[in-house]
């Protein structure tokens, strides 16, 4: 499977340089004419995490810029009554968490939305998981995933079982999330046929995915708007379950033999226009007169339940069996800059997972 594509930017460049390439974007976009730059630092907490580098205080310019901290060593005392220690191996980069450094507002906090740590220290008490094991943000935005290390409350952690991938479980608290509350509101069942446009999309990809693991049919629009960069997204696509891909074009506007497939298939009974990559009315085009259509987005993840068992026991149930797979690209969490970058102007289809140093040695002796 093509899942793993090394950064052709992972020679170290110094985050000074990810800041002036970010600065510079931004200038040409007018959004400040300068950068005279003040930093908040919480990194005693933060343990190498990122935090936000603002333009100078009053000037109302820009928006703030991911920054890695300087390194710090963890305490070798017990951890607090209640709390975990851990060592963060990968975070995944979602739009969530751009749309989070857009809003910005705390800068003592450290960013990242979805990620996987393993526990070094457990509470106490011996409650909550133990040495080795892995955990996950039991909700969006529990705690701070750009870091290297933190002591956690044991009940904003959830511990996943030891055959989910290292980069799946970075990447299973967002776009899966919100591919699962989607479905929900559907309501789509065993033998329907569904249509889910953006499906070249992480959020799009676990769609796909869930949905054809139910028994439910899938006819996947991509966005084809780069020309014939969507057909390597659609051969993953039909591995994933899909049991027809068309790009956008051809939704939009029937022929060279599409107007004959998509009269075999028949018309959707429901579908998911995701993320807005794909327009909803290419979707609609293919979906019953009377079907519901949704414009679905990844905040759909910051709005479920961590107590949803079903929801949990699937993700983690597909994840552990190798059915549950986004295309991903491997970064260093010292590359933090370009990754935002690359993830802003990206077309959707690669998901970056940011690996600490302890991760790459855990992806190390995974394969070795």
């Amino acid at each position: 499977e093509c899942v793993w594509e090394q950064s052709r930017e992972s020679k170290p460049k110094g985050m000074q340089a990810a800041r002036a390439r970010c600065a510079l974007r931004a200038a040409r976009c007018g959004a400040l004419a300068a950068f005279p730059e003040r930093s908040f630092a919480a990194y005693s907490t933060a343990s190498y995490g990122v935090s936000y580098v603002y333009p100078a205080a009053g000037s109302g310019q820009g928006a703030p810029v991911p920054m890695v901290g300087k390194a710090s060593v963890p305490e070798a005392s017990a951890p607090a009554e209640g709390s975990v220690r851990v060592a963060f191996l990968a975070a995944g980069v979602s739009s969530l968490d751009l749309s989070m450094l857009a809003k910005a507002s705390k800068a003592d906090e450290v960013a990242g939305l979805e990620g996987v740590a393993k526990v070094v220290a457990a509470a106490s008490a011996g409650s909550g998981p133990q040495p080795g094991a892995l955990v996950v943000p039991r909700r969006v935005g529990a705690f701070g995933t750009f870091r290297e290390h933190a002591e956690l409350p044991v009940g904003d952690v959830m511990s996943l079982p030891s055959a989910v991938p290292v980069e799946i479980a970075a990447t299973i608290g967002v776009a899966p999330r919100a591919a699962w509350a989607a479905l929900a509101q559907l309501k789509v069942e065993r033998g329907d046929l569904v249509v889910i446009g953006g499906a070249e999309t992480p959020m799009g990809q676990a769609a796909v995915q869930l949905a054809s693991s139910r028994g439910v049919r899938v006819l996947a629009v991509v966005s084809d708007k780069d020309g014939e960069s969507w057909k390597p997204m659609s051969q993953l696509l039909k591995i994933g379950g899909a049991e027809c891909v068309v790009p956008e074009s051809s939704a939009v506007r029937p022929g060279n033999g599409t107007s004959e497939v998509f009269e075999e298939l028949g018309k959707g009974v429901a579908g998911l226009s995701c993320c807005g990559a794909v327009g909803s009315a290419a979707v609609k085009g293919l979906v019953a007169v009377g079907g519901k259509v949704m414009d679905v987005s990844e905040e759909l993840a910051s709005g479920t339940s961590e107590t949803d068992s079903r929801m949990w026991d699937e993700l983690v149930a597909l994840a552990a069996s190798g059915k549950l797979r986004l295309w991903l690209r491997k970064m260093k969490l010292s590359e933090i800059g370009t990754a935002f970058e690359q993830t802003r102007g990206a077309t959707g289809s690669r998901k970056i997972v940011l690996f600490t140093k302890e991760g790459e040695r855990a992806l190390q002796s995974t394969s070795a």
